[in-house]
């Protein structure tokens, strides 16, 4: 059986209602592990101590939002378009010779 074949069978044994409210509660888990990394007095501490955590989550995330990704009939080219603009984005804000915060949240406006 395939992943996604695997994961439908999933959606339609719980339903899709479930599947968006483990998504939340797995990203909530995600953060709650990322909320910790400033506790730490170096980044290499941190990151021995969090790896394999952040690992386990960050995998979690990324089976769930399968289940996202299916549920709101989501194609990889929409999503790949949409992240590509969002990198150029990026780009120009790292490259932009105003560097504030003020000028992300000018990019962002609808």
């Amino acid at each position: 059986m395939t992943d996604s074949r695997l994961l439908a069978k999933i959606r339609k044994l719980y339903g899709n209602t479930h599947q968006i409210t483990v998504c939340i509660e797995e990203l909530n888990e995600l953060a709650c592990v990322l909320c910790k990394y400033p506790r730490y007095p170096t980044h290499e501490e941190a990151i021995h101590t969090l790896k394999d955590k952040v690992l386990d989550e960050y995998v979690d995330v990324c089976i769930i939002l399968e289940h996202v990704k299916a549920i709101f009939c989501l194609t990889d080219t929409q999503i790949n378009n949409r992240y590509r603009g969002k990198m150029s984005r990026i780009y120009r804000w790292v490259h932009s010779k105003n560097k504030t915060p003020s000028q992300t949240l000018k990019d962002r406006e609808v």
